[in-house]
């Protein structure tokens, strides 16, 4: 079973989904966090200086998402490959036959997890 972990969450700005930030970085005095819509796949961004802003209260730079909170994630096997990070190529030609090529999951860009708010 998939632990539960606190998360960035936000409302989508495109299609009013929900958005859950999967990468989080910090780069020298910016903090970042880049968000994928759980419902439309749009993508948003938040940047923030640790120590004197908070991303769920009062960013510097927002962009694609809107009303940020910490909510519970559980990171579960991404159900288009299965936990694999890998799909079987569309394209059907004698190649792939005999060497079984595969192409990125575009669900899941190869991580084998998405999140699942809790």
């Amino acid at each position: 079973m998939a632990t539960e972990e606190p998360a960035l969450v936000g409302e989508c700005i495109p299609c009013g989904g929900t958005a859950v930030a999967t990468v989080r970085s910090v780069d020298g005095d910016r903090a970042h966090a880049q968000f994928e819509c759980q419902d439309c796949g749009s993508d948003g961004r938040v940047e923030w200086t640790p120590g004197e802003t908070a991303p769920d209260e009062d960013p510097d730079e927002i962009d694609g998402v809107r009303d940020l909170e910490y909510e519970a994630v559980r990171w579960v096997d991404c159900p288009r490959c299965y936990g694999h990070g890998w799909v079987e190529d569309s394209l059907c030609d004698l190649q792939a036959a005999m060497h079984g090529r595969n192409e990125p999951c575009p669900e899941c860009h190869t991580e084998g997890t998405v999140p699942e708010v809790v």
